[in-house]
């Protein structure tokens, strides 16, 4: 069972911009949201040639609303074609009708605790309809704020229906986005109806709305919101699997009741494919088998089946129920993954759109930076490598490399594994992804162990340095990402949120290593980090003349010592003594060989 809860702090994700502010809160895993189906940015059904829209409206008149605040006397939507004050989003809203106004709140602007509204001046009938659905464009970036469609049949009385909900801290939607939600259980079939939209919370961004409208729904419409490949409350949910920890799969669904009336027997089928193969099929019961107007169901269920070869899978599910759907075109959902020969990675390698970075706060303050994910340990193993690419920006030459067991370790004080990694200009991403494989102690690796959950981390070495890694977006289980310093002093305090997730992999390739010229062979340094002495040691294969030189990131020798035709196993403890905490570079070289690492040394 996943039990991970940590504290939180905001990060920016988008290629160079930083978040906003550093205010602490809690995240825990929750089910998604499933009151608003999320669209692609089209025109509403009544502007894109379907069913004629019940009510329109698309804020050129903006009369025909009232803008107001419960917790003040502020009145902090504005209805024009202004764009919002803050960082995110700095452009107005691409709405279908945006030249001539729409609605926006600038939370950016105005940045404390705020329930502000924009509502409707004029009663709509919706007395034809039983079944109604508010459709409208937005634009809209989530920080810690929520914000809600509200519906009254007397004016007075609000019902709210959260939007945005399952939207990914600092992700924002696309612009416009359509946004559709059955209001069916509080405005159908009534002949008075107000709607309006509602922001509650502090310093979000900005959210504009426009082209809203209102059209006839069905009575029977069951929309299958998400579909999972693994278990994201649970569990976590991988996106490649090397094939020696192939698990049994365990499927989820969300759903919401579109229509007007109650779904009753809501049940989901499944299939899963290889190579368009069958491979297992099955159906299991919803966990809210009757699900009223609006209402809505996640349920996750474990097939059975473990994957038993190399390859891609497709997991297919089918909502159904007994009344039967009127729209059967939105019943259907996919997900897939990968089992590798060797790589095990939370990232999907098809949607790396960002960078996820470290170096400096919101202001401009050096900081200690880590990043790390998730890793569950179904079989025994050896991990000898970690996979990362490192984004465009990174200016850092080297990185940390842990390796943390999360139960026995629920601090994250004291990894199983600590190692510094040079990085050189050819291993910076640029146009083209380049994957870097990381030896774990020379190819040694790590042992871990069946049950087991692990934290593969990646961290720069000193405070300022620019390290940044390439990640994708979508990773509903929250396997990543873990972010530090934020705690008090500048002490390590992880926390867990977003839905981002960096190319941190797993590698499990017992080919892994470090290639050696033929002269010098089985190099060793550590321990690495160091604080006293540290111990040099590789075989000479032929005799050579040796030197090992020791060099501070400035540029100053503080260490040589040299060895005339020596041949064998070479082996020097060097003293730390007088040396102060920072990276040095460590150089072997024979009279045909150089070899250069980086160690830390710690006081």
């Amino acid at each position: 069972m996943k039990k991970l809860y940590f504290s939180m702090a905001a990060m920016g994700l988008a290629l160079g911009a930083s978040g906003q502010g550093a205010a602490l809160l809690t995240v825990k895993n929750q089910m998604p949201t499933a009151i608003v189906a999320v669209g692609q940015p089209v025109a509403p059904p009544s502007v894109a040639g379907g069913t004629p829209a019940l009510w329109s409206d698309d804020f050129s008149t903006p009369g025909n609303w009232v803008v107001g605040n419960t917790t003040s006397n502020s009145n902090d939507w504005v209805i024009g074609t202004a764009v919002p004050a803050g960082d995110f989003p700095i452009d107005a809203i691409a709405s279908t009708s945006a030249a001539n106004g729409y609605a926006l709140y600038d939370s950016d602007l105005y940045c404390g605790t705020d329930d502000a509204f924009v509502r409707t001046v004029n009663p709509i009938d919706l007395s034809a309809s039983n079944a109604v659905v508010l459709t409208f464009e937005q634009h809209y970036r989530n920080y810690q704020g929520a914000s809600f469609v509200e519906v009254s049949a007397d004016g007075n009385n609000w019902t709210s229906f959260e939007v945005n909900g399952a939207l990914a801290v600092n992700a924002s939607t696309t612009n416009p986005h359509l946004a559709q939600v059955n209001i069916s259980s509080v405005a159908g079939g009534q002949s008075q109806v107000w709607i309006g939209f509602r922001y509650v919370g502090a310093c979000d961004y900005s959210w504009m709305v426009d082209d809203v409208a209102i059209v006839a729904g069905s009575d029977n419409d069951l929309e299958l919101l998400d579909v999972w490949h693994g278990d994201i409350v649970a569990a976590f949910e991988y996106l490649q699997i090397p094939l020696a920890q192939a698990h049994e799969v365990s499927i989820g669904a969300a759903c919401v009741n579109q229509g007007g009336a109650s779904q009753t027997a809501v049940s989901y089928a499944y299939t899963i494919t290889r190579a368009g193969t069958e491979v297992a099929t099955g159906s299991f019961d919803a966990t809210n088998a009757t699900i009223p107007s609006a209402g809505s169901d996640t349920t996750f269920y474990a097939t059975g089946y473990t994957p038993d070869a190399v390859g891609t899978y497709v997991v297919t599910i089918t909502v159904s129920s007994a009344e039967g759907d009127e729209n059967a075109e939105n019943n259907v959902g996919t997900s897939s993954f990968m089992i590798t020969d060797f790589i095990f990675a939370h990232d999907d390698e098809e949607n790396i759109a960002y960078q996820i970075y470290g170096g400096e706060d919101d202001n401009q303050q050096p900081n200690e930076f880590k990043a790390a994910l998730y890793y569950e340990a179904f079989a025994d193993a050896t991990l000898t490598g970690v996979q990362v690419a490192f984004g465009a920006n990174t200016t850092t030459d080297a990185c940390y490399v842990e390796v943390f067991d999360v139960v026995a370790d629920q601090n994250l004080a004291n990894p199983l594994l600590t190692m510094v990694f040079d990085i050189t200009p050819a291993m910076i991403s640029g146009t083209d992804i380049i994957p870097v494989n990381i030896p774990l102690d020379g190819g040694n690796g790590v042992v871990l162990t069946a049950g087991g959950t692990y934290l593969i981390s990646v961290g720069n070495t000193g405070p300022g340095e620019a390290l940044w890694i390439l990640a994708s977006d979508g990773d509903d289980d929250r396997a990543g990402i873990r972010f530090g310093p934020f705690g008090a002093g500048g002490a390590i305090d992880w926390y867990t949120g977003y839905t981002t997730s960096p190319w941190i992999r797993g590698n499990f390739d017992p080919a892994i290593g470090i290639s050696e010229n033929e002269d010098l062979t089985g190099i060793q340094m550590f321990p690495n980090p160091a604080t006293d002495v540290l111990t040099v040691k590789f075989n000479a294969n032929e005799a050579n003349d040796i030197r090992i030189s020791v060099v501070s990131m400035d540029g100053k020798l503080v260490y040589t010592q040299n060895a005339k035709a020596f041949s064998g196993q070479f082996t020097s403890r060097i003293s730390l003594d007088g040396l102060s905490t920072g990276l040095y570079s460590v150089q072997v070289m024979s009279s045909n060989a150089t070899y250069t690492e980086k160690v830390a040394v710690v006081k």
